[in-house]
């Protein structure tokens, strides 16, 4: 629930953003942004009954750029960002890469 309220917060705070339509995709709640088209799709998914990840669309750089910023937290680089149930989540740096995946489409674009 810390996490969504999250992608919300980011919503809010950031008009490029949106928007936020929360749906259910392979049986994951999943966040996207429809009206801005900014970002990719999000899910939050069960790994294990100890370990959880935030899912993204694996034709993006979103994990891999994840992993190069972020060597500490567990990401496959291609992906998923894994965490332990247990663990204290590190906000600054999950909201960070929410970020990532919430203005994905919207960094590309500025790029070219």
């Amino acid at each position: 629930m810390e996490i969504r309220d999250w992608v919300y917060d980011l919503s809010v705070a950031d008009a490029r953003i949106g928007e936020i339509e929360e749906c259910i995709k392979w049986g994951q709640p999943s966040f996207l942004t429809p009206i801005t088209k900014s970002g990719s799709t999000i899910r939050i998914g069960k790994v294990s009954d100890t370990e959880f990840a935030l899912f993204f669309n694996c034709k993006t750089t979103i994990a891999q750029e994840i992993a190069i910023e972020f060597p500490e937290l567990k990401c496959d680089g291609k992906r998923a960002l894994y965490f332990a149930a247990n663990q204290k989540l590190a906000k600054t740096k999950v909201i960070s890469c929410l970020q990532k995946a919430l203005l994905y489409h919207k960094r590309k674009s500025d790029i070219h």
